[in-house]
């Protein structure tokens, strides 16, 4: 047993504390990173060559966030997969992904969008928002057709990450997202699962490749935008010491879902 095994099982066991089961084995999981730890101490040995991804989903208890108790139950039986890369089954199935690449966005809806997602969401307590390369400033929204982008890094004393937020257009109408939707959009994830969290329909996603984590929650809202939050422990600033900066994402699923649901934050 490595030395955090009992951290990863209090953070499954914190996500998840008086909500019914969001059919994650966490179990399976942490069974999973042992494995990986082993592989590793033979690839290092020469012993291995190849590498073992394991799923790491959990939460970091961030001041501010995830106070209020969420209710969080599976969509379905259906709505999980281990892996998204599986070929879904009829009950998954969803219409294609349809392209709004003309559809028109504008500067004035994107300040808006900023000053909605800087006072709904401001930076957790002793946390600092930092710009992302490239960005003027943290978490501004950008636009472009079809969809408005904010981005930005919080930096606290366990390192460096990343949060992205994009605002999306969809349909009025439009069916609630499935992991399927997902996975076409933004490529296979280690664990999906399509949930209801404080009554709004969510699919939340994870992924681990090493020791780069990304944690995604998305929802569709009622007017048919399709609103993202991801949240990694990886920074892209070329002045962080390597990519891998935190054990865990700066914001968990709870903030997440807090994110996705501001009131105003559609297209």
């Amino acid at each position: 047993m490595t030395s955090n095994e009992p951290d990863l099982k209090a953070l499954f066991r914190n996500a998840l504390d008086a909500e019914p089961p969001l059919r994650i084995d966490t179990a399976g999981l942490v069974r999973a990173g042992r494995r990986r730890a082993r592989v590793r101490r033979m690839a290092m040995m020469g012993g291995v060559v190849g590498a073992v991804v394991a799923v790491v989903v959990g939460t970091a208890t961030i001041a501010s966030f995830g106070q209020a108790a969420r209710q969080v139950t599976p969509a379905s039986p259906s709505s999980t997969s281990r892996t998204t890369s599986a070929p879904p089954s009829s009950s998954q199935q969803s219409s294609p992904t349809p392209s709004y690449a003309n559809v028109p966005s504008n500067d004035a809806h994107a300040r808006e969008l900023s000053v909605v997602l800087g006072q709904g969401m401001p930076a957790p307590a002793g946390m600092q928002a930092l710009p992302s390369p490239g960005f003027n400033s943290a978490f501004d929204f950008v636009n472009k057709p079809g969809r408005y982008t904010a981005v930005g890094e919080l930096k606290d004393v366990q390192g460096t990450g990343k949060l992205s937020v994009e605002v999306a257009y969809g349909k009025p109408g439009s069916p609630n997202l499935t992991c399927l939707d997902v996975s076409q959009s933004s490529g296979p994830w280690d664990n999906c699962n399509a949930a209801s969290m404080d009554g709004m329909p969510v699919v939340m996603t994870a992924r681990t490749r090493g020791s780069a984590i990304v944690w995604q929650l998305a929802t569709r809202r009622s007017d048919g935008s399709r609103v993202t939050a991801v949240s990694e422990n990886t920074s892209d600033n070329p002045s962080s010491p390597g990519p891998v900066q935190r054990p865990f994402p700066p914001m968990d699923f709870g903030a997440l879902n807090r994110i996705v649901n501001l009131p105003g934050l559609t297209y």
